[in-house]
């Protein structure tokens, strides 16, 4: 993977919890069509992440982006190389996170 250009964790704590792969799966269909898409979202002990898709319609691949991590409280921060921002307010339940305000990534689950 390239080299990040920030490497030090924003303002917050790391939660050694989160560390891990998590997936997050979003279902769609209409007539007989359907699609599933798989965002996954890589923390790494150190405060950085990595954040793809991929389509369950062959090999369609998002491609990879970088940032950086941090918890504020209960809120999941990723802050991502090109600027975007995303929270998340969590709770971990064993091996899912659950994000109650989300409405698109709203249940997570870790990949082993």
């Amino acid at each position: 993977s390239p080299p990040l250009r920030q490497t030090t964790p924003p303002t917050g704590d790391l939660d050694g919890r989160l560390v891990g792969h998590w997936r997050h799966t979003e279902a769609m269909g209409s007539g007989g069509f359907t699609m599933a898409i798989d965002t996954h979202c890589l923390l790494d002990g150190g405060g950085r992440f990595e954040w793809w898709s991929k389509s369950s319609m062959g090999s369609s691949d998002s491609g990879r982006e970088y940032g950086i991590w941090s918890v504020s409280g209960s809120t999941l921060r990723l802050k991502f190389e090109q600027g975007t921002h995303l929270a998340f307010d969590f709770t971990l339940q064993g091996e899912t996170l659950f994000c109650p305000r989300e409405g698109r990534y709203r249940l997570w689950q870790r990949v082993n």
